[in-house]
């Protein structure tokens, strides 16, 4: 299954605590709650969950580690832009 989360990567408790959403719009809507500032910073990933039982059991354990598809970071003006994967 595939979701989106966004973090401010220079936050480090944004980081260890992203935000899950299933659709890019939502996403992108609070990735921009954002301080217009920080927007460069702010990453919109496509991540790979794994969900069959031992997936979920990892990801009750918080211990299931997600496969990143794609990585977006806002522009100046709040757009999309995609960038490379760990950025």
């Amino acid at each position: 299954m595939h979701v989106y989360r966004t973090f401010n990567s220079l936050d480090e408790a944004s980081v260890g605590h992203p935000e899950y959403f299933g659709v890019m719009k939502e996403a992108h809507d609070d990735a921009r709650a954002f301080n217009a500032p920080v927007y460069p910073m702010v990453r919109i990933e496509l991540v790979d969950v794994k969900i069959d039982k031992s997936g979920l059991v990892e990801l009750l354990n918080e211990v299931q580690k997600f496969e990143i598809l794609r990585t977006w970071c806002l522009t100046a003006r709040g757009g999309l832009k995609e960038i490379e994967n760990g950025e």
